[in-house]
């Protein structure tokens, strides 16, 4: 028998598997002998799993089509030979070889249990039987209709009694999920309350499950109740409290401080589990005017990018693998990281830190805001009627929350009212009724922001980029980030590759990604690789930025990029949207959500922590908008975005 590593399997018609499980499977399509007997239930398996893998169409570049041919037609022969071996089996013949079955083609089996009909051969008694016998992963039944059809009450039996029901409920309804399973009929939405309502009072619910179930959302059939809810979250509070008492392993620690050193900004320690920031006190003492106090934020802070991008989302890029694979997440979850989290406190810590010391100076960072809008826009581009209502200095947290909440929408509004009518429109403003979608706010620039849609872009950018690329490792040389890093660093030929990386390589060689020079070492294309790499990083590109590139129009005019006109970005959009509401994402805080629908807590701290970030969004939104002016008035011929006249 074939050892497991040697064995054929076929995933999906994208896994990154089927160039190896098609040469594997061509050593034994090439051994085929017509007087074989095949008794070993895992060869019958193996079998099938080649004809899914042909029945692809795919097939190794260094075959030619005559000798696919070939192949095909001896892989065609093995679906008789399913067939004759399906035709036997029976209760007792399962019995006789469930057990045989290696983990690798579990899934297999019910698969093809289904699609030689073999629960006509099985009653329900058995079915049943076999079910509780073997304690049948629930996703693997799950995966077939037909099964699921015949046995639903059976099935629904074996669902309310089984430990992990609960856990696939949850699964199913509230994490992502990418294959589809059936659910029987007879398991009604009762029957699944009643098992969560069991699962969270049982001895050891999964604290990421409590979670999630605690800020589920109620459908008709899964109809989590608040009270189920609640429960959740209690139990989950008391996971949390139990694990930090007793939590001993190394944390991340960040520090920002405002003293009184020279520059503007120093990072006094940038390991990674200890991050110290230095701001420069002195000069914010010499630089109090408003376009600086503003302009503190991008230069100081660096709260956007040289394109002007906000740094806060969570880019998929930043994810480590486990937090990418492995973490449970929510259907509608926001991508939380690391990294994600230590840029939130980061900026967090300097908004706070930077509002008590202008304070302390006798300056308001709301002041600051309605002087941009109702000066400063006036002044510099000749935009007038925008306004903004402050709280003043007395109101509590949650009545500065409740005042500039409403602010942020109308400021919004007001912009797209002037971008679409050149003009800010008071009393058309007062005909809105609807809430304004910050993915609906327009922007002055046509072709603002670029996403790359090509499916082979796509590919090469992962080959180029990610510390997961087939081309990064290269025996006897040193283990770089990505394949960039290597090219960079190393003299690399195409001889230095194995045979398994060749096909890759060849890909980056046609679409002129990598060229060789005359003394035949691997170097880069720039001007494409460049391009790529902004998306990869960033999830967007700004066209304006790239001054009329060639190749980028190019990219555009050819459909591999597509182009949007917002005032933001999606990675910025996502992250708003995970901020403000709850209309794309649950994890969020939903500040828009709690405070105007008069659901937040009585908890001063909390809000004042709420107002920060608020604050935190209206100083995006104002960089944002004041870019939007610059570009569409050409009042910058460099990167950098600038408030001063």
């Amino acid at each position: 028998m074939a050892s497991y590593q040697n064995r054929v399997k076929y995933y999906n018609v994208n896994d990154m598997s089927i160039r190896s499980n098609l040469e594997k499977a061509e050593k034994i399509i090439r051994s085929y002998d017509e007087e074989m007997i095949y008794e070993d239930i895992n060869d019958i398996l193996e079998l099938y799993n080649i004809h899914l893998l042909f029945e692809t169409k795919i097939k190794l570049e260094y075959w030619s089509d005559d000798y696919y041919n070939k192949l095909y037609t001896i892989v065609k022969k093995f679906k008789s030979i399913i067939g004759l071996y399906c035709s036997e089996i029976n209760y007792l013949k399962i019995n006789d070889f469930y057990p045989e079955i290696i983990r690798l083609y579990h899934d297999t089996f019910w698969k093809m249990f289904a699609q030689y009909k073999l629960y006509t051969k099985l009653t329900q008694l058995e079915f049943s039987t076999v079910l509780k016998k073997y304690k049948i992963p629930l996703e693997l039944i799950l995966l077939e209709n037909k099964i699921v059809k015949t046995y639903d009450n059976e099935i629904s039996d074996y669902m309310k009694n089984s430990i992990e029901t609960a856990e696939f409920l949850i699964r199913y309804y509230l994490i992502r999920k990418y294959p589809k399973y059936y659910l029987p009929n007879s398991l009604t939405p009762n029957n699944k309350i009643s098992i969560i309502e069991k699962y969270i009072d049982s001895e050891d619910p999964h604290p990421n499950y409590l979670e999630l179930l605690s800020r589920a959302r109620c459908k008709k059939e899964f109809p989590i109740s608040k009270e189920v809810r609640y429960n959740a979250q209690k139990r989950y509070k008391e996971y949390t409290q139990q694990v930090i008492s007793n939590d001993t392993s190394p944390s991340i620690k960040v520090k920002v401080e405002i003293s009184d050193s020279e520059k503007s900004m120093q990072y006094l320690n940038t390991d990674e589990s200890n991050i110290e920031l230095l701001h420069s006190r002195q000069w914010i003492k010499e630089n109090l005017d408003y376009p600086t106090l503003l302009n503190n934020y991008i230069y100081m802070f660096g709260y956007v990018d040289y394109c002007c991008r906000i740094i806060f989302p969570s880019f998929k890029n930043e994810l480590g693998i486990f937090e990418s694979t492995l973490y449970i997440k929510g259907n509608r979850d926001y991508d939380i990281g690391v990294s994600f989290e230590i840029k939130e406190i980061i900026s967090s810590m300097q908004n706070i830190l930077y509002y008590h010391e202008l304070l302390s100076l006798d300056k308001r960072v709301e002041d600051i805001f309605k002087w941009f809008f109702e000066e400063y826009l006036a002044e510099e581009f000749g935009v007038e009627g925008f306004t903004l209502s402050i709280p003043s200095v007395e109101t509590t947290f949650l009545e500065k929350i409740r005042i500039m909440l409403p602010e942020l929408e109308f400021i919004l509004r007001q912009f797209e009212t002037y971008i679409n009518n050149r003009e800010v429109n008071q009393k058309l403003l007062q005909m809105s009724k609807n809430s304004i979608l910050i993915e609906n706010i327009p922007s002055f620039i046509q072709k603002k922001y670029g996403y790359i849609i090509d499916s082979e872009l796509k590919r090469i950018s992962y080959l180029l980029f990610s510390n997961q690329s087939d081309l990064l490792f290269i025996e006897n040389k040193e283990e770089y980030a990505n394949f960039e890093c290597l090219i960079k660093k190393e003299k690399i030929t195409t001889e230095d590759f194995s045979e398994f990386q060749q096909f890759d390589l060849k890909v980056l060689f046609e679409n002129k990604i990598i060229f060789e020079d005359y003394q035949g070492v691997i170097n880069l294309n720039w001007e494409i690789v460049n391009i790529l790499k902004d998306f990869y990083q960033n999830e967007v590109i700004c066209i304006s930025y790239y001054k009329n590139n060639e190749l980028l129009n190019s990219l555009i005019k050819s459909g591999k990029i597509s182009c949007e006109s917002k005032l933001f970005s999606k990675p910025e959009q996502h992250y708003l949207n995970f901020k403000l509401n709850d209309r794309e994402f649950d994890n969020g805080p939903s500040l828009r959500n709690k405070y105007l629908h008069g659901i937040s807590s009585q908890d001063k701290e909390e809000h004042k922590r709420d107002y920060f970030e608020l604050l935190k969004i209206f100083i995006v939104v104002i960089i944002k908008i004041n870019e939007e002016f610059c570009l569409n008035n050409d009042k910058t011929d460099r990167i950098e975005m600038n408030f001063e006249n």
